[in-house]
């Protein structure tokens, strides 16, 4: 090719990105934009460990709320991003947090709020469906509404109803699966039976005269049952939990005592290889509800009063041998 025709072609070529340029500037505008939303969401992401860790923070309203401001300014700014549902759902489980230790029904009704602003306007990403559950059980657990958590559930039967063709899609490109032959080598199922158990790794609690909420703060979940026991003599009535397979961290301390409200105090031993137990040592026989919450994993233990009565928000919740993991 001759010094001319190149030039000639090279003109054209040039030409040509700027007429792509000129009608599709998004093609640009929007690489930019997603990388500056998934800026955004670390920052927001980086700011809550930094709050998570501060056990003063905690306690005031304030620092929750610029938290969750930062993940609905990415929302706002990128609701176009793959990030903007991580954005909304992160939302949503802080105001669900922020109830925990707030005691305020709106703070739960808002975040059921965003929960469905995930599911409506990202039907199709993974926090949709995550979204639902987080739904379901709110309604379930803590409002107590059969109607509206069933709704719920069929919402989700339906939503995953709706995938079998892109479920196939991914089946049939999968690897296949190991012939029996394959199968026969390995060592028949020890390595898939060892259990790895759940570290109870802090105990927080807090009070009100006719309420109480202990929580235990665990490394991954584990199963649990909890019971009752009526008062005996010289024993006042308690509520113990044993978890398994789990272990106590080494820095918590046996006996936890309270003496505030409906609990005396709280103890916890591990008297063989993988159930701990939880005692709590109640003032009074009350109304409990036990029940268990992901990301973190955390097993939470209510105490309410027979004569239960309209309070304020419950006192801050005091932080036991470690810091609170959102």
């Amino acid at each position: 090719m001759s010094s001319v025709k190149f030039l000639t072609f090279w003109r054209r070529f040039q030409v040509f990105l700027f007429l792509v340029f000129l009608i599709f500037p998004g093609i640009i505008s929007s690489a930019h934009a997603l990388t500056e939303a998934e800026k955004a969401y670390q920052q927001a992401e980086k700011e809550l460990k930094r709050f998570a860790a501060s056990k003063k923070k905690l306690k005031y309203r304030r620092y929750w709320l610029r938290v969750i401001a930062r993940f609905k300014e990415v929302y706002r700014r990128f609701p176009e991003s793959r990030v903007a549902p991580k954005a909304l759902y992160k939302t949503a489980r802080l105001y669900e947090e922020l109830y925990g230790y707030s005691g305020r029904k709106k703070d739960l009704l808002t975040a059921l709020k965003y929960y469905r602003l995930v599911w409506e306007k990202y039907p199709r990403s993974p926090e949709a469906t995550q979204a639902l559950r987080r739904a379901i059980r709110v309604y379930e657990r803590k409002l107590r509404d059969p109607v509206k958590a069933l709704a719920l559930k069929k919402r989700l039967k339906r939503s995953s109803a709706s995938k079998p063709v892109a479920a196939q899609k991914e089946k049939a490109s999968s690897p296949k699966k190991a012939s029996p032959r394959a199968k026969a080598s390995r060592p028949a199922g020890k390595v898939l039976a060892v259990k790895i158990g759940g570290t109870i790794k802090q105990i927080r609690h807090w009070s009100s005269a006719d309420y109480s909420r202990v929580v235990l703060d665990l490394s991954r979940k584990v199963s649990y049952q909890a019971h009752v026991l009526k008062p005996q003599p010289g024993k006042p009535p308690r509520l113990y939990v044993d978890l398994e397979p789990a272990r106590i961290s080494p820095y918590l301390k046996p006996l936890v005592p309270v003496k505030d409200g409906l609990l005396k105090q709280i103890r916890f031993g591990q008297y063989r290889k993988n159930p701990v137990r939880v005692v709590l040592d109640l003032a009074s026989l009350t109304d409990s509800r036990v029940f268990f919450l992901d990301e973190p994993a955390r097993l939470v233990i209510d105490l309410i009063g027979k004569e239960t009565r309209q309070k304020a928000c419950p006192s801050p919740p005091k932080i036991i041998n470690g810091e609170i993991s959102l």
